[in-house]
């Protein structure tokens, strides 16, 4: 049980106010309750930064710094109407960078090329690394082409220095024949089998990856072309971009004559 001194000095304490004391705090404090209602209404999406939003609703009450109730529904909806144009931009953004995905890139220069179901393109077909492999195996036709058929019979030194993308693959073929290198290197029919069958497996390489080729070709500038919205999403953007302008410019109107009818009226009454 408290004591009667402690009582006394609990009441002595209670008789101190902690609040503002002059008008313009007293005023500022009156308005915390209303202010509070703005943060209330204001509702936190998923993967949202409710810091960023909460000091940007600061700044624009700050800016308006509204007087009473009716002011602050007002501002509310300017803070509100932001934040949706803050959602449609990272929204617009979203879906900008699913549309320049490779996936769907693919999906479309398909599309656009009319190319056969069996060679539809997916992301790993217009990958880097699926054309760094394309022209490799272009290289290697080249070689073939313009070193081996007009030099044979060549040795592995002479491929190994003069095709390098032959002598790359040729290298793997002793394991394949089950030879050892020195076997496979000093029977020129093994170099010879192994030249024309590295040769037709180029060749099948490109021909089956030839609409890949031209769908990689066409993916920079079809990234290009996806920096701005496309068909029906452009529509719906402009559509709701123009309606937040417009209830966010509408609600700043609103507050411009609310406080102009206001001091009209105060006026009218000081004069009476």
């Amino acid at each position: 049980m408290a004591s009667i001194a402690q009582t006394k000095a609990n009441q002595r304490n209670a008789k101190k106010s902690t609040g503002p004391k002059t008008p313009a705090g007293k005023a500022r404090v009156s308005q915390n309750a209303l202010t509070h209602g703005i943060y209330a209404a204001i509702p936190i999406l998923p993967g949202e930064d409710q810091d960023k939003l909460s000091q940007l609703a600061d700044n624009i009450n700050q800016a308006f710094a509204p007087k009473d109730a009716m002011e602050v529904s007002i501002v509310e909806r300017i803070i509100i109407g932001t934040i949706r144009q803050i959602r449609l931009r990272d929204a617009e953004a979203a879906k900008l960078r699913i549309s320049m995905s490779d996936h769907v890139i693919a999906e479309r220069i398909s599309t656009i090329y009319q190319h056969p179901l069996m060679a539809r393109s997916k992301s790993e077909h217009v990958s880097d690394q699926s054309e760094q492999n394309y022209q490799f195996y272009l290289a290697v036709i080249d070689e073939y082409k313009n070193y081996i058929l007009k030099y044979q019979p060549v040795t592995l030194l002479n491929i190994q220095e003069n095709a390098p993308h032959i002598y790359e693959l040729i290298t793997d073929k002793p394991t394949e024949y089950g030879l050892s290198w020195d076997e496979f290197a000093n029977d020129k029919t093994n170099i010879s089998r192994a030249l024309k069958e590295i040769n037709q497996a180029a060749g099948s390489f490109i021909a089956t990856n030839g609409y890949y080729h031209q769908a990689y070709q066409f993916k920079a500038d079809m990234k290009i072309a996806s920096r701005i919205p496309q068909g029906d999403d452009m529509a719906l953007i402009s559509k709701y971009q123009t309606q937040l302008d417009t209830d966010v410019y509408r609600a700043m109107d609103a507050l411009r004559k609310y406080r102009q009818d206001k001091a009209k009226i105060i006026e009218g009454e000081v004069m009476e």
